[in-house]
């Protein structure tokens, strides 16, 4: 399996790493970005980033 980490943000201002090889989408629900990963329908992680900034961020780590 692949490793494509990112850095993000969590909406308190930290940074959270993400491996975008296991992420199964993106969403967003009311204003938040939800990292979701496969597994139970609560396994995510809220990020400050859109959705296109997150595929930017996982386009410049694959670069």
């Amino acid at each position: 399996m692949s490793s494509e980490w990112i850095k993000c943000t969590a909406p308190n201002g930290m940074a959270i790493f993400v491996n975008m090889a296991n992420v199964a989408y993106i969403r967003v629900v009311e204003s938040e970005t939800r990292i979701v990963f496969p597994g139970a329908a609560d396994d995510y992680l809220r990020v400050a980033e859109s959705p296109e900034d997150i595929l930017a961020l996982r386009a410049a780590a694959q670069a």
